[in-house]
């Protein structure tokens, strides 16, 4: 059983020998997009199943600084990319609305993720800012609408924010957890080898 860090392979067609060599294995594969699942995340989707919601809008921006020796579109752009499939099952296509470069050729980015019908979600990044803060916003589709911002979330109702209390484990410890539990019930995890296939191919097209 293989846990690997994100991206996972420099192209699909790598990661997809690792894919199928689990499988025939019969071996656990997981790929470590962390943010899928922080306490935030797991408990925006938890509140919206319980009011029979589905996600229709995902907005992220991410600003942080650096690190400027790997390239934006592995190192951080992958992360919103494996949220979006998080959020809506499959993303048919990835595009770059606007890029700049300040320290390395890319280190602002404007994108948006399509399925088959619409734009379904924004995603911002710059990582040439002093300040750390990852901000996603998330509407659901009778309505609801929350604000992650770094380890807090929020529900906003009318012009209030009001804060949601979270579980006290980090998304690192949740993401070790996954990979235990997959491992003891062989069911594969959520950020499997196939999830993390589909986020390289995304990945891929943009290159």
């Amino acid at each position: 059983d293989v846990f690997v860090e994100k991206p996972a392979g420099t192209n699909a067609k790598e990661l997809l020998g690792v894919v199928e060599a689990a499988k025939t294995h019969t071996r656990i594969l997981m790929v470590g997009y962390v943010y899928v699942y922080h306490p935030a995340w797991k408990k925006i989707k938890e509140l919206l199943q319980e009011r029979g919601q589905s996600i229709v809008k995902l907005e992220m921006d991410w600003q942080k600084w650096g690190t400027f020796n790997n390239p934006l579109i592995d190192d951080l752009l992958c992360h919103d990319i494996a949220l979006a499939l998080s959020a809506f099952g499959d993303i048919t296509a990835v595009k770059i609305l606007e890029k700049k470069g300040f320290e390395t050729d890319l280190d602002e980015i404007r994108a948006e993720f399509s399925n088959s019908t619409r734009v379904v979600a924004t995603a911002h990044i710059n990582r040439y800012v002093k300040e750390k803060k990852k901000t996603v916003i998330v509407v659901g589709s009778k309505g609801s609408k929350f604000i992650w911002e770094n380890d807090a979330l929020y529900e906003v109702v009318g012009e209030k924010r009001n804060e949601i209390a979270l579980a006290d484990a980090r998304s690192l410890e949740q993401e070790c957890d996954a990979f235990i539990e997959a491992i003891a019930t062989r069911k594969p995890p959520q950020t499997d080898g196939d999830f993390a296939l589909r986020v390289r191919q995304l990945l891929d097209s943009l290159l």
